[in-house]
């Protein structure tokens, strides 16, 4: 089974939409044609969580949680390691297969 992905974030003023994207960005480095579903929540403080489930009877996995802030392009080296994070956390989904 390919691993199937939740991004849940926030809005903000601007929707939240940039984090969102920039999430899904970095899970498709690792796994291009992945289901991932997102969800945007009205909540504060704001966050970025993504779970990903690798087979049908295992329950979603949070592989990431963070400030979402720490995925504003206005913080690029915050921004970075959030990505580097993101992918290395897809990484060890593929290794566990």
């Amino acid at each position: 089974m390919k691993p199937e992905f939740t991004v849940t974030f926030c809005e903000n003023c601007d929707g939240g939409t940039q984090e969102e994207s920039t999430a899904i960005q970095a899970i498709r480095q690792v796994f291009p044609d992945a289901s991932i579903k997102s969800v945007c929540l009205d909540e504060y403080p704001i966050f970025v969580k993504i779970e990903a489930k690798t087979s049908d009877q295992q329950e979603p996995k949070t592989i990431f949680q963070s400030h979402q802030r720490n995925l504003f392009r206005k913080y690029p080296d915050l921004r970075e390691e959030s990505i580097k994070k993101i992918v290395k956390a897809c990484q060890e989904l593929v290794k566990e297969e």
